[in-house]
């Protein structure tokens, strides 16, 4: 209800990082791009899931570490995931919501999932873009409930999937993955 979208696409997890590693496991992309520096989960989760390359999108210091999002877009090229944290994660950078469509839009066309990490979005509610999901079958946002509401210890996440990709994803989720005081926060 507070998002405004359908219940019947959202994943709940063990924290967003569990579905940062279910996302790969059950999509089982070969090339994955993910900007450097960020979120060192999603190399990881990626590592582990399957036999796939994974190239980095380097964030420049010239650039004061801010994705262009011109050549990010050329860069997943030939990719079928790309990972995109917004805000990023450490530089702290807002990619504007129109930005983050625009790369989604890109993405799309590409068949290429666009795995775009909201954990600090709450900050910035005006850049979100959880509710295009539905529009866009290869978009798939994740939610920490852990930052914005200080629940680091209970482990509560989203992540919200087009209507075409949820059940994909379910038959690889172990059961039973989020406490019932979590739950019920």
């Amino acid at each position: 209800e507070h998002n405004g979208i359908d219940p019947d696409t959202i994943i709940c997890g063990n924290g967003s990082t569990e579905l940062i590693y279910l996302i790969p496991r059950a999509l089982k992309p070969e090339k994955v791009l993910i900007p450097v520096p960020t979120f060192l989960e999603y190399e990881r989760a990626c590592r582990l899931s399957s036999e796939l390359r994974v190239e980095s999108y380097e964030l420049k210091e010239k650039d004061k570490f801010k994705i262009n999002v011109d050549e990010f877009i050329k860069a997943i090229q030939g990719c079928d995931m790309a990972f995109l944290c917004n805000p990023n994660n450490p530089t702290g950078h807002l990619l504007k919501r129109d930005e983050v469509l625009t790369i989604a839009g890109a993405a799309r066309k590409m068949k290429c999932y666009l795995i775009v990490d909201e954990a600090f979005i709450d900050f910035v509610p005006e850049g979100s873009v959880i509710q295009d999901v539905q529009e866009n079958p290869y978009l798939i946002v994740l939610r920490s409930m852990t930052k914005f509401y200080a629940l680091t210890g209970l482990r509560i996440g989203f992540g919200v999937f087009h209507k075409d990709v949820i059940n994909k994803i379910k038959e690889f989720k172990e059961p039973w993955t989020v406490n019932h005081l979590a739950q019920k926060t």
